[in-house]
This record gives C-alpha cells, sequence and structure tokens, in this order.
C-alpha cells in the first residue's frame, strides 16, 4: 500500500504583511475615496478633507460641510487655530474656515496657487501673487503685505516662530515680516522643482518628490542626506513621533533618519496622509481607496487565497483549515505552506493536526484520518473533533456523537469507561456511540469531573460515569457551541447569550464583570485560561483566572469571523478574507467626548449662560450637540432626562434634543454619555419665567377678584335659595289648598243629599218588593262609593277608570229619574283610555252640576251626553244637558237659598287652576249656554299623560 507523507510541503504562498486596518471610505459615509489630508483637532474629532469637500467624524456618523462659496470642492491643508477654527484650503489657493459649523471664506487674499497659509501666534501668513500678507487672527484686519517675487516658490512652511518659502530660494519671514534668505547648494536650484518639506524635532527637511536625496537645515545651515527610500513619487511627509512617515503612489514608508532604516506599508497603494492620533491609533489616507484605520500598528494580516476556518495552535506553527479541503501553515516569516490538500475542496469546519505524532484529522463533508501509514476516511460530516488522548477524539457529526479511535494498539485510561458504548468499525475507524439520531454540533471534555459534553439539536448532554445525563437549560435556548475553560463550561445560544454549566448540570446565564453586557455574543472560542467572546464589533478576552475582560481587537462590520487561537502570546484571527496577527492584550477604549454645538430658543441660536433668564414665550428649546470620537464603530450610548426624571435613550444619529412648550420655572436637562466605564454628564440650567399672570401681584389681584365674584356668587345663591324656599312654601300652600278642593270635589260627590236621594230610591225598591231592583241598585251605589273612595287618594286616574266611574254615577241617577231620563258617553276611536290619565275627580262635579242644577227642574225628557274627542295633546271632554240653563238655574237657587254659591263656579275652577300650576300645557275649562236656555255644554282641554 501506497503511504502518505504528511506534511509535505505541495505548494508556498508568500505575501505582503501589513497591520491590518479597518477600511472607512464611501460606503461609511466619505464623499469621496480621494482623500488628501487627515486631521485631528484639539477636541478629538478626526477630520477629513477630500475631492468633494471637508467632513469630520462626528460620533458614529460622518457630518459633511457644505458652502455656496467654494470655488471647487476639492481641499486640503487642514489647520486648526488657537480659537478652535479648522482651516483649510482648495486647489485655487482659496481659504476658508469653519466655526460653529458653518464654512467661511477667508477673503482677504488669495494664495498663490496651491501654496500654504501659516499661523504664528495670533498672526496668519499668506503667500500671495507678489507679497507675503500678515493678518492678525482674530479681527483678520492685514498688519503688513511684504513684497516679495514669488516666481518659482513651490512649498511654504512655519518653523521656529518663521514663515518659510522654498523654491529654488528659501526666505524666512518672522512676525513682523523682516527676512533672511538661506543658500540652497547649486545643485538643488536646478533639479529639486518639487520639493516637499517637514518638521522634524529641531530640524527642517526638504525632500523631492522624485529623487532620493534630501536637504537637512539646521541653525540656518544646509546639509544634504540621502534617503533609503527608492519611490517614484512621493507626494507628502509626515513627521510622527521619531520618525518621517513618507507617503508615495507605492504605498507609505516609516523612515527612521537616525538608522536610515525603514518599513514599507501597503505596497501598492496611493497613500496620500499619515495621521497618529491621542489613542495611538493611525489613519492612512489614499487617494483611491478612502481611509485605512490601523488600531495596532504592529499587527500583521495575512491576505489567504481561500477563506481560511480552523485555526490549530501548535508548538511549531500556526496552522489554519480553508474552504477548499486544505490545511495551510504560517511560518515564522509570515509565508503560507500548504501541508494537506483533501480530495473533496469542502469547507473543512474542524481539524486535529499533531505534526509531531503525523496525525491529521480533518472534518468537513467527511471525516478524514491522515497518519504517516495510511489514510481513513468515513461519509460523516463532522462539526467539531476534541482530542481526549492519544487514542481516542471526541466527535459531532450529523446524526451522530461519541467517541472515535483507529489505533488499537494504544492503551488509555479511557478503555474502561467506554467499554460499554456501543461499538462499530468502519475502514479502519472504530466509532462508540454515546448520543444517536440527533445532529452534533459541538462537544468538549471537562478533565476536573472527567466530563464529556455534546451539543446537538435536542439540547446538551453530558456523559460522565458511564451515564448520559440531560443538562437542565431554560425552556426555548437551542445551543451551537460549547468550551471548557479549566475547570468552566461555557456554552452560547442562538439568541447570542453565553451560559455556564454548573456543578449540578444546570444551565444558568453568566454574569461578567466590569458592567460587560452578556448580549449580542455572536460566537465564543477558548484557548486555556482565556474566554473569547465574538461580538459584531470586535473581541473580547475573558481571563478565567485575573476575573479581568477586556477587547483585543476591532472587527470591521464587512468582515465575518471564523475562528481565533494565540501562540507566544500573539492572538491569530481568521476572517473570511485572511488572518490577523496582533500581540496586544487589550484596546485603549476610545475616549468619547461631548460637546453642546448649538442651542436655540424659538429657532433662534442663544448662548447657554441665556437660558437662565428666558421669557414665559420662550419654550421652545432645541439643544444640538456633537461627539467626538476616532473611529466610526462605537459602543456608546446616549440618554438625557430632565427634572430627575427616568432617563431617555437618544438615537446616536440624531444629535439633537428637541423640548417643546417647556413648562415655567427652573428646569435642569441632563445628557448622559456611557462608553464602557467612561461617562459623562452634561448639566444645562433651564429658568423660563414666569409670565404676568402667574406673578404674586396679579395671583393676589385675582384672588381678590375671585373672592369678590365668590361673595356675590353667594349672596346670589341665597337669594335664589330665599326665592326657591318661598316657592315651596307657595307650593305647599297650593297642594294644601288642591288638597282641599279634592276634599270638596269629594264631599260635593258623596254630600248628604245625594246618598239620601239613593236611598229613598232603594227604600222604593224595597217597599215595592222589587228585589232585582233593589239588589242591582244597591250593588251599583257600594261600587260608585268604593271607587269614589279609591280615587281620593290618588292625583291621577285612568281615563277609562274615569268613563267607568261615570257610567255607575248616571246609572244610579237614572234610576232616580225612572224613564224620563237618558244619558249616553262617546269615546273617540283614536282614544286609547287604558293608556290615558286624567287629574281625579275632575268630570263627575261638572256632571253632577248638570243634572242637579240643569236637569232637575226639567219637565220632560232629560238627556246628558258626554263626549271624549283626541285633540293631538290633548283630551277635548264636551258634557252637554238639555236642561233649563244656568241661568234659569241661578235664579232658582237663588230663590230656594240666598247664600247658594255653586261649587261649579268656584271650587272647580279654583282645582283646575291649582292643577295648572304644575302643568306646562294647561286644563282649560268653558262653559256654553245653548239659545233660549235650552242647556248648558261644558267643555274641558284636558292635556294628554301616558305613564
Amino acid at each position: 500500500m501506497r503511504y502518505l507523507i504528511l506534511l509535505f510541503l505541495f505548494s508556498v504562498y508568500s505575501f505582503a504583511q501589513d497591520p491590518y486596518y479597518i477600511s472607512v471610505d464611501k460606503s461609511n459615509g466619505l464623499p469621496s475615496n480621494n482623500v488628501y489630508d487627515i486631521y485631528q483637532d484639539s477636541k478629538q474629532f478626526v477630520w477629513f478633507a477630500t475631492s468633494k469637500g471637508i467632513c469630520k467624524i462626528d460620533g458614529t456618523q460622518i457630518k459633511h460641510f457644505h458652502s455656496d462659496k467654494l470655488t471647487t470642492r476639492s481641499v486640503s491643508n487642514l489647520y486648526e487655530d488657537k480659537c478652535g477654527r479648522i482651516w483649510h484650503q482648495d486647489f485655487n489657493g482659496n481659504i476658508y474656515y469653519i466655526e460653529n459649523d458653518v464654512i467661511h471664506p477667508f477673503i482677504q487674499a488669495q494664495a498663490n496657487g496651491f501654496l500654504r497659509y501659516g499661523f504664528i501666534n495670533n498672526k496668519i501668513f499668506v503667500a500671495t501673487k507678489n507679497s507675503i500678507n500678515i493678518y492678525d487672527s482674530s479681527t483678520f484686519e492685514l498688519l503688513k503685505s511684504v513684497p516679495t517675487n514669488l516666481k518659482d516658490i513651490k512649498q511654504t512652511i512655519v518653523y521656529q516662530d518663521h514663515f518659510y518659502i522654498i523654491g529654488k530660494r528659501i526666505i524666512g519671514y518672522n512676525i513682523n515680516g523682516e527676512s533672511h534668505e538661506i543658500k540652497l547648494p547649486k545643485e538643488h536650484i536646478y533639479s529639486n522643482v518639487a520639493p516637499l518639506i517637514v518638521n522634524y524635532k529641531d530640524d527642517l527637511l526638504i525632500f523631492s518628490k522624485y529623487h532620493s536625496y534630501y536637504y537637512k537645515i539646521k541653525d540656518r545651515k544646509i546639509s544634504v542626506h540621502t534617503s533609503p527610500i527608492d519611490s517614484k513619487f512621493i507626494q507628502n511627509i509626515i513627521a510622527i513621533d521619531n520618525h518621517l512617515w513618507i507617503c508615495s503612489t507605492n504605498g507609505v514608508f516609516k523612515l527612521n533618519p537616525q538608522s536610515n532604516s525603514y518599513k514599507h506599508y501597503y505596497k501598492g497603494d496611493n497613500i496620500s496622509c499619515v495621521l497618529k492620533t491621542s489613542n495611538n491609533k493611525y489613519w492612512f489616507s489614499t487617494l483611491d481607496e478612502g481611509t485605512f484605520l490601523v488600531n495596532d500598528i504592529e499587527s500583521v494580516y495575512i491576505k489567504t487565497p481561500h477563506s481560511p476556518t480552523k485555526l490549530l495552535s501548535q508548538e511549531d506553527a500556526i496552522y489554519f483549515g480553508n474552504s477548499k479541503d486544505e490545511i495551510v501553515k504560517i511560518d515564522a516569516k509570515y509565508n503560507l505552506h500548504t501541508v494537506y490538500e483533501g480530495d473533496s475542496e469542502h469547507y473543512i469546519h474542524t481539524a486535529y493536526i499533531n505534526p509531531k505524532d503525523g496525525i491529521l484529522i480533518t472534518g468537513s463533508s467527511q471525516l478524514s484520518i491522515n497518519t504517516k501509514k495510511r489514510i481513513l476516511k468515513s461519509p460523516i460530516a463532522v462539526k467539531d473533533i476534541y482530542r481526549l488522548d492519544n487514542k481516542y477524539y471526541l466527535i459531532s457529526a450529523t446524526t451522530w456523537s461519541g467517541v472515535i479511535y483507529f489505533d488499537n494498539s494504544i492503551k488509555s485510561s479511557f478503555d474502561s469507561v467506554f467499554n460499554n458504548l456501543p461499538h462499530r468499525q468502519e475502514n479502519g475507524i472504530h466509532f462508540l456511540t454515546i448520543i444517536d439520531i440527533e445532529d452534533g454540533k459541538s462537544c468538549a471534555y471537562n478533565p476536573v469531573n472527567q466530563a464529556l459534553y455534546f451539543v446537538t439539536n435536542y439540547g446538551i448532554k453530558s456523559y460522565t460515569s458511564s451515564e448520559t445525563n440531560v443538562i437542565q437549560t431554560p425552556l426555548g435556548t437551542n445551543f451551537n457551541k460549547i468550551v471548557v475553560v479549566k475547570d468552566n463550561v461555557f456554552c452560547i445560544e442562538d439568541n447570542e447569550i453565553v451560559y455556564h454549566i454548573d456543578k449540578n448540570n444546570h444551565a444558568k446565564e453568566f454574569k461578567f464583570p466590569n458592567n460587560f453586557k452578556n448580549s449580542g455574543i455572536l460566537k465564543i472560542r477558548s484557548y486555556k485560561d482565556e474566554l473569547y467572546l465574538i461580538k459584531e464589533n470586535g473581541i473580547y478576552c475573558y481571563n478565567i483566572t485575573t476575573q479581568k475582560i477586556a477587547q483585543i481587537l476591532e472587527l470591521p462590520k464587512n468582515s465575518e469571523f471564523i475562528d481565533i487561537t494565540k501562540r507566544n502570546n500573539s492572538y491569530y484571527v481568521s476572517l473570511n478574507e485572511g488572518i490577523i496577527i496582533s500581540t496586544v492584550e487589550q484596546i485603549n477604549p476610545d475616549k468619547v467626548h461631548l460637546y453642546l454645538s448649538q442651542i436655540l430658543v424659538n429657532s433662534q441660536n442663544v448662548d447657554q449662560n441665556k437660558l437662565t433668564s428666558l421669557k414665559y414665550n420662550e419654550n421652545n428649546i432645541e439643544v444640538n450637540f456633537t461627539i467626538a470620537t476616532q473611529t466610526l464603530d462605537n459602543n456608546y450610548k446616549l440618554f438625557y432626562r430632565i427634572n430627575q426624571n427616568p432617563w431617555e435613550p437618544l438615537n446616536l444619529s440624531i444629535q439633537s434634543i428637541k423640548l417643546s412648550s417647556l413648562a415655567y420655572g427652573k428646569h435642569n436637562l441632563q445628557i448622559q454619555l456611557i462608553n464602557g466605564e467612561q461617562q459623562i454628564n452634561e448639566d444645562i440650567l433651564i429658568n423660563i419665567s414666569y409670565p404676568f399672570w402667574l406673578k404674586w401681584w396679579f395671583l393676589l389681584l385675582v384672588t381678590s377678584l375671585l373672592c369678590t365674584l365668590v361673595y356675590m356668587y353667594f349672596k346670589y345663591q341665597i337669594r335664589i335659595i330665599h326665592k326657591k324656599n318661598k316657592l315651596t312654601i307657595e307650593k305647599i300652600k297650593l297642594e294644601k289648598y288642591l288638597n282641599q278642593s279634592k276634599l270638596k270635589a269629594l264631599k260635593s260627590q258623596m254630600n248628604p243629599h245625594f246618598f239620601f236621594n239613593a236611598l229613598n230610591t232603594l227604600q222604593s225598591y224595597i217597599l215595592d218588593n222589587d228585589k232585582t231592583n233593589a239588589i242591582f241598585y244597591l250593588s251599583k251605589f257600594s261600587k260608585l262609593t268604593r271607587t269614589i273612595l279609591e280615587m281620593s287618594d290618588k292625583d291621577y286616574v285612568n281615563l277609562s277608570e274615569e268613563i267607568n266611574t261615570l257610567t255607575i254615577y248616571l246609572d244610579i241617577e237614572q234610576s232616580r229619574f225612572s224613564d224620563d231620563f237618558q244619558y249616553h258617553i262617546h269615546i273617540d276611536p283614536n282614544l286609547n283610555p287604558s293608556e290615558l290619565y286624567i287629574p281625579s275627580l275632575l268630570l263627575q262635579p261638572h256632571v253632577e252640576n248638570a243634572i242637579k242644577h240643569g236637569l232637575l227642574h226639567k219637565e220632560g225628557q232629560k238627556r246628558i251626553g258626554i263626549n271624549f274627542t283626541d285633540k293631538q295633546d290633548y283630551i277635548l271632554v264636551s258634557i252637554e244637558d238639555n236642561g233649563i240653563g244656568r241661568k234659569r238655574s241661578g235664579e232658582l237657587n237663588a230663590i230656594k237659598n240666598q247664600n247658594h254659591k255653586s261649587f261649579a263656579t268656584e271650587s272647580l275652577q279654583q282645582r283646575i287652576d291649582l292643577i295648572n300650576m304644575n302643568l306646562k300645557k294647561k286644563i282649560t275649562l268653558q262653559y256654553i249656554d245653548k239659545e233660549n236656555s235650552k242647556g248648558t255644554i261644558v267643555l274641558i282641554n284636558i292635556p294628554k299623560r301616558k305613564y
């Protein structure tokens, strides 16, 4: 059999090893990828001068500045003066400054081409077409204009309190405009047509864009030096610390002038400027790719031909798998050597390598075991491999998890532990099943309690003492990775939260130190006593021994983290396009600064100190602020509150707080910025004066007026109460009169004369032995009496009851008159007597008067008719008789009894008047005398009333 020799070098790849950087370009908000200059001001804002204008990092965004007064959008030469204004210059020589976030043109002068302006103390120096102009930097007043021949002048610079112009001549001007000239070598006059100048320590260095030599000016003396940099075109030189950063079309060179040695970074990139920030980060601007942000200038980034996957740390080197089923070695010079090529060209999920023993195990679409003697394969998709000892390996695979071994000759302490496990052999590989018919995701081993852990699609399970146990996890959690750090077992769920498995096999959410939030953690990895936590913005290291947590790497948003390991105090991180190597143990967190930029009151700009004396109608307040950060990927949070109310979160991209219709009085607006352990609080005191109608004197006046009005009101109410009491008393009197009237009506109906006549009639029937009529008459009489007594207790009675009572009464009276008395009662069909009510004892007295005074004295046939007619809202009751009439009846009553007063004329009308006092629609009573005294008609209009 032909054996494979492991670690045979199939191929070697060599790549440039540049520091790892995060790209900030148009996709992040830069107006252009053509960046000429970078600058950090005293407030820690990072500014960019581009081909499409000037901008700065403001919080999590890039803020652009625009002006219609710009003659061209391409700008460079950034500088901050002592007043905090940011100056810049377009390529036509026009000078501008930014104050309060507004671009202003410096209209006093135009530079001669792209000659740079200069600041010395409180003076501005500008090389114009024919002179050197000196201005006051506060008032912009022209202090002095020094006529100068600026022909062949290529550069200007401020050096040792002098403004130098450099070309074929070098002339320096002090703050008073006095000049001196430094002689140049003759060869410079003819050859150095494109000088580049830089302040380096106490020296002024003059480089050439096209040549390798440079001049050093010290104490106004010139010496010539040779640069080791061989570049076809140098476009900028920046002095940082003890080095010169030479920017060229072929990358940037870090030159040490003392040793004349250099490092070459970003070969092939067109670098225009370099900035080292206050927190030791580096920005590199390019003319075609935006900017590069480098957190660790000593880091190394290896761009790999295929996406790296699993990282393997060994004593001799770092190995990694890739997406082409290969294992690659990184040597000491960061060259890549392919040591294994699989035949599947599939993504390697996991691997184990031991170059010393010549063992390589890879897990991709299949399990592949390579030794010095043979190759073993099995068609299972392996997700994770963990080496237990020289013999056994833990495996998590699709539909299966357990232990494998392939060398039966090796003895192991686990032999007795695994003896009872189900066993099968395939192609020389021995499979010991612990979990079957479940998709394995991850596996680990804790040597302290000798427990094997497996993560499957059905949860987390442990195997110890020949038993499989289920780890108790919160309901609904779905885990995907498990690691062991010392004797601590950590696992992560799909909801991006890390859990810790305790000794009782319970998974509980882990609490990290330093208020580190256990959320948004995408992946976890481990190495010895370190737990690595991967978030969107970077990688954090939690040291189990020291109980400390620190960020070790920032990650760009467009990169995908794959794996991390450590070797010789260097971190190795595989991303989707390459591998980062860094020795930084902790990235210094960016200090964030909060500044109030503008305060508007009713849309008008005001100073902050005026907020304590606002008028009552100046209560619409807008507070705008800026946030100085040195990178875009920040984790700070913003909150605000007013008057000790609960904190409210602020949108990081909306750097403004609007307070509409703020109440009168004193307020304390607080803005809070939290950036890790850094906390910034900004207090803004606001005092809105009360309007005059809320001032004490006005309130006193209003109170007095109100008291007067209340007094007058109560006095008025007392009068009303007196009036109501008077009306109540009158009402009581009326009710008394009404009751008296009802009593009189009752008495009229039950008067002795009526009873005497009724009893006489009854007696006549008895004497005549007319038992039938006597019993009928007695029944009628008793029923009438009972009905009248019942109706006397009611104010209103049913119309049908009133008609029934009238019928009984008329039947009794008819018996008295024998056959010469007739009556009829007619009811309008539109009326429903059972639903209508009328005042009690109202109709019968009128019927009685008609009989007693009209029909009693009439000879011959006697008739009385009662009609009930529907009149919309009224019931018209007419009582018509054919008696002797009211006039003749009155005469007879007067003869018979001079003191007699008819009940109908007084009591009946008085009772109707009393009833009408409580009615909106009134009862009316009308008497109509027929012609020739042939009877009387009584018309009574009664308002309808329903119950």
